[in-house]
């Protein structure tokens, strides 16, 4: 009786969890459901997924000058662009110009390394105070600021470096207003500028030595002056890294899948075995650890594909069957297939990246890829 008992309670977790999964999707597709109306006026859209082409599907495709691949804001390696402070930039050529563009947004995620002098994020100016986002010291202080023409800074909200922000400034020339965002913060001013290059550095001003030092990602263009809710449904927009699911990074959207730990494991395309993606284990600071975890109802194989690049012998990501550990990869590791014969009965699989107290090595993360499950079937 004592065993039934027990069984009953896993088979009753485990619809819970499939029901609360399904309810999380839902809400996230209604979530998103609004953002094709946004897409209409999207000019140019750079994710900086492993390159800097633009997904917007105008063909404004990037030319990265000094820049370097470097992890976003959820910790996905090579899926942002760093930029030294010095001569990094990357040239885009979006024709941004008032004439062109009468009302316009450009939004970003930005991560500030250093907030001396003048930065910018997203240029075009020709030494005329044109349409410019990034930090400034002349708009009352240092800070996240824009031009807002005839020789004026918009907003200085200040800098924490380190941290990633949501950036935008929107221009309307047909009612002579200009705006800024960050975060939830807006500041408004009044505006008409006159015409700049016609094209757009990210990570630099092209007419003035103002060079960004930091992380940019996430960077948008917009053919119209987006209003409070679409600068919020921008910021809070589903990007690759929130759309793409864990089932679906792993292949297997048969199963359930959960993670957590002191960071969250996330779908991303830049490293993978199989099928253009994989799921990546979290940012962790050390002694900290990071999971991804199932659970199958067995007999049967259980096949996957798993990957590391982390400090040898010390960080590492392991898998366990029910809580025990059956092996572990650590160092630079490239994709690996492993096999289990999986019992009767429930089991819980994890995957876990844990670090050490100390040292960083390799990229600093671990990958899982092409999950399979297949009941009533073992190797022997």
């Amino acid at each position: 009786m004592k065993s039934e008992n027990v069984k009953f309670r896993k088979q009753k977790a485990l619809i819970i969890s499939v029901l609360f999964l399904m309810l999380a999707f839902a809400i996230v597709s209604i979530g998103c459901a609004s953002s094709a109306d946004l897409n209409d006026g999207l000019v140019a859209y750079y994710p900086f997924n492993g390159n800097a082409n633009d997904e917007s599907g105008n063909g404004y495709n990037g030319t990265v000058d000094g820049a370097t691949l470097t992890t976003d804001r959820f910790g996905n390696a090579s899926s942002a662009y760093y930029f030294d402070g010095n001569d990094d930039f990357i040239y885009a050529p979006v024709n941004i110009n008032p004439d062109i563009m009468p009302s316009m947004t450009m939004s970003a995620w930005v991560r500030a390394d250093e907030d001396s002098s003048i930065r910018q994020v997203i240029s075009h100016d020709n030494r005329g105070y044109d349409r410019s986002l990034g930090i400034d010291s002349r708009g009352g202080g240092i800070g996240w600021s824009a031009f807002s023409g005839s020789g004026d800074v918009l907003g200085y909200s200040p800098v924490t470096i380190g941290e990633w922000v949501f950036v935008a400034v929107v221009y309307d020339q047909n009612v002579s207003t200009v705006k800024l965002y960050v975060n939830d913060t807006i500041y408004e001013g009044e505006g008409n500028l006159g015409s700049g290059l016609d094209y757009i550095h990210i990570g630099s001003n092209p007419s003035h030595a103002e060079y960004f030092a930091g992380a940019i990602d996430e960077v948008r263009i917009y053919n119209y002056a987006l209003n409070q809710s679409e600068i919020k449904e921008d910021m809070e927009k589903c990007t690759l890294s929130t759309l793409l699911s864990l089932a679906e990074a792993v292949d297997n959207s048969g199963l359930t899948w959960f993670t957590g730990g002191d960071a969250d494991w996330s779908g991303q395309k830049s490293t993978y075995y199989y099928d253009g993606a994989a799921a990546q284990s979290g940012n962790i600071s050390h002694n900290q650890s990071t999971w991804i975890q199932t659970m199958v109802s067995g007999p049967g194989n259980l096949s996957f594909y798993w990957n590391v690049s982390s400090e040898a012998n010390s960080d590492s990501l392991e898998f366990y069957i029910d809580c025990i550990k059956q092996d572990s990869i650590s160092g630079d590791v490239n994709w690996e297939q492993k096999s289990y014969d999986i019992g009767p009965g429930l089991h819980t699989l994890m995957w876990k990246y844990r670090k050490n107290e100390s040292i960083d090595g390799g990229l600093d993360c671990g990958w899982l890829d092409k999950v399979t499950f297949s009941a009533g079937s073992t190797l022997d």
